[in-house]
């Protein structure tokens, strides 16, 4: 299926996530899209025009990093319904119960899983996360490994680590957060995500997807007030390796640029092929 347009993407906000170097690199990705430029060039001149503008950082970020932010996965509502039910006795436990090695003497959380009173709530948000088209283009998602709740109050954190390879059985290939706490309700908590030496700060709004490789070194920041929930998981994608996601997200995001622009459909329908044709090469 194809992504949404460009305008449904939320951008990187200055204080949350550093912005990349707009730069057409020598790479596969930028190869693929030079060709594209080449043999459509009408089509793509829009596209090359917003290419060196902000509203594409999110995309530059996808390929040097894969760290792509979605806005409004879950409404205000919802996330309020969610943050009142977490809020009865005996929801939440101790974190540490699903961590081991080093990440566990790093993880001071709390932590509510499916089988447990959380069961309806993360149920429903499986379902939304891999409903949305940004996903599904954008991870290409086999399955989620695992999905909880967790919780932060003050003087909670979790410390640098990287997640495991495999839970229970299953890949990991990317990480998530979904943010349910409105971030001007707690202090500290932010989400910080290695990147060559560099952290990326994270502290979107409530109802914000974070996906990040799970092999990334990252860390939840120490709240000094208030309380920071959000829903985290993993995901193992039909594509294992980022470099050909990368390329297919891209695919799906022109296809939506050209439909936006009324190109005809026999051009999108060759570059449709294109990407099912990828597809299977790539994936698992």
């Amino acid at each position: 299926s194809a992504a949404p347009a460009a305008a449904g993407f939320s951008p990187p906000h200055p204080e949350s996530v550093r912005a990349p170097v707009i730069a057409m690199v020598d790479s596969p990705v930028s190869n693929l899209i030079r060709r594209a430029i080449e043999l459509f060039p009408c089509e793509f001149e829009g596209i090359i025009r917003r290419a060196s503008t902000t509203c594409n950082r999110d995309l530059f970020a996808y390929w040097t990093l894969m760290l792509l932010q979605i806005a409004d996965v879950v409404d205000k509502a919802r996330t309020k319904a969610i943050r009142d039910a977490s809020a009865a006795a005996g929801f939440w436990t101790d974190g540490r119960a699903t961590a081991a090695g080093r990440a566990r003497e790093a993880k001071n959380n709390q932590q509510a899983l499916i089988d447990g009173p959380a069961k309806g709530v993360l149920e429903l948000l499986s379902r939304v996360i891999l409903s949305n088209e940004v996903v599904v283009n954008a991870a290409a998602p086999a399955a989620l490994v695992r999905i909880m709740l967790n919780r932060y109050g003050e003087g909670m954190e979790y410390g640098a680590h990287i997640d495991a390879p495999y839970i229970d059985g299953v890949r990991t290939d990317l990480s998530f957060t979904l943010f349910l706490s409105d971030p001007e309700t707690y202090e500290g908590g932010a989400l910080a995500i290695d990147h060559a030496g560099a952290e990326d700060i994270i502290k979107p709004p409530a109802g914000t997807l974070v996906i990040y490789p799970a092999s990334t070194v990252h860390r939840v920041l120490g709240v000094s007030k208030g309380e920071r929930i959000a829903c985290v998981g993993w995901i193992k994608s039909r594509i294992r390796s980022p470099e050909d996601r990368a390329i297919l997200f891209e695919l799906a995001r022109i296809d939506a640029d050209l439909r936006a622009v009324g190109t005809k459909g026999d051009i999108r329908e060759r570059l449709v092929n294109l990407r099912n044709n990828l597809l299977r090469r790539w994936g698992d």
